[in-house]
C-alpha cells in the first residue's frame, strides 16, 4: 500500500509535510497536473482525483442528435466534395448542415438532399451548421421537377420560404404550408398558387396589410387600390398611381384568411397576374430585394 506521508493540496496532488510534491504520489500521478479521475483509499479516506479533461466537461456538451422531417431549400458548395444545405424543418425550424462526401459519385446521400425534395433526416447539432447523419426521401415531387411552369413557382416557393424562415426556431405551421402547396403545385398546378401562397406565407411571419378601410384616411366606402409599403388598401382619393381592382383586393383578403381552397378555384382571370405581381411586389418590400428566381424568369422571357 501506498503511504502518504502530508496531506491533499489545493490542486489535487498530495503533498509531503514540507508542503512539496510526495515523490510517490508525483510517480503515480505522472506529472503534477494529470489529475486523472479515479477514487484513492489512503488512510480509510476516499479522495476525488479529478482530470482537466473532467474540468473541461463543463463546456463540452454532448453532442445532440435529432430527427425531424424538412423540405430541401437550397444548396451551396462547400469545398471538393461537401455541400451546406439549407432546410425547412418541420420541428427544427430553418436547418443549416453539412453534408460530406455528397459530391462524390459513390456518395450514399445520391440526390435525396438536392432542392425540391421532403426528407427525413438524422442530424448531429452544431454550433454553426449540424451534419447530416442520414437522409431518406419522402417525397421528390417529379411531376413539378419536369415541368417548367411548375419548377419556377416552385423556386420562387422555396427561395420566399428560405429568405422569411429563421434559423432554428420552430415553424410547424410554415412547414405544413409549404409541404401542402408543393403537393398541391404537384397534382393540379392552380393558376392562383403562387399568389395565395405568398400572401399566406407573410400573414403567417406577421406582415399583414389592412384590408377593410383606408391607411391613409381610414375611410371604408371605397376600395381603389393597394400599396404594401404605406400598410395596406386605399380608397379612390388615395390611390393615386397605385390603383387595383376591388377582385384583386378581395383575393388577397382571402389569401390572408387562409381561404387557399376558394381562392385556388380561380382561373383564366386577369386577377391571376394582378394578385401575383402585388404578392412579389410586397415580398420584396419586406425583403428589400427581389427574388433571384424571379430576376432570372425576367431575365429569360
Amino acid at each position: 500500500m501506498i503511504a502518504a506521508t502530508g496531506g491533499l493540496r489545493a490542486d489535487g496532488c498530495f503533498s509531503n509535510g514540507a508542503g512539496a510534491l510526495d515523490p510517490t504520489w508525483a510517480a503515480f500521478a505522472g506529472y503534477r497536473h494529470s489529475r486523472v479521475p479515479c477514487l484513492l483509499r489512503c488512510h480509510g479516506a476516499v479522495f476525488g482525483l479529478y482530470s482537466d479533461v473532467s474540468a473541461r466537461g463543463e463546456d463540452q456538451k454532448a453532442v445532440t442528435l435529432y430527427r425531424d422531417s424538412a423540405v430541401v431549400l437550397r444548396t451551396w458548395k462547400l469545398g471538393e466534395s461537401d455541400r451546406i444545405v439549407s432546410m425547412l424543418g418541420e420541428n427544427s425550424g430553418k436547418i443549416r448542415a453539412v453534408v460530406k462526401g455528397v459530391r462524390k459519385t459513390k456518395s450514399r446521400f445520391g440526390s435525396r438532399l438536392e432542392p425540391l425534395s421532403l426528407v427525413s433526416l438524422l442530424c448531429w447539432k452544431g454550433r454553426e451548421l449540424d451534419v447530416v447523419s442520414q437522409a431518406e426521401t419522402i417525397e421528390l415531387f417529379r411531376e413539378t421537377r419536369e415541368d417548367l411552369d411548375r419548377l419556377y413557382k416552385a423556386n420562387v416557393i422555396l427561395e420566399a420560404t428560405e429568405q422569411v424562415a429563421q434559423d432554428g426556431y420552430p415553424d410547424p405551421e410554415l412547414f405544413r404550408l409549404v409541404v401542402r402547396v408543393l403537393r398541391v403545385l404537384e397534382s393540379d398546378n392552380p393558376q392562383m398558387l403562387l399568389g395565395s401562397f405568398i400572401w399566406k406565407l407573410l400573414s403567417l411571419q406577421g406582415y399583414r396589410p389592412q384590408m377593410t378601410v383606408c391607411v391613409v384616411c381610414g375611410s371604408g366606402s371605397s376600395r381603389a387600390g393597394f400599396d404594401f409599403a404605406a400598410g395596406g388598401m386605399l380608397c379612390d382619393e388615395h390611390s393615386g398611381g397605385k390603383r387595383s381592382s376591388p377582385e384583386a383586393l378581395d383575393v388577397i383578403s382571402r389569401s390572408l384568411d387562409g381561404q387557399l381552397a376558394q381562392v385556388l378555384r380561380i382561373e383564366n382571370s386577369p386577377v391571376v397576374s394582378e394578385t401575383e405581381v402585388l404578392a412579389l411586389q410586397a415580398l420584396e418590400v419586406v425583403l428589400e430585394r427581389s427574388l433571384r428566381s424571379v430576376r432570372s424568369s425576367i431575365i429569360r422571357h
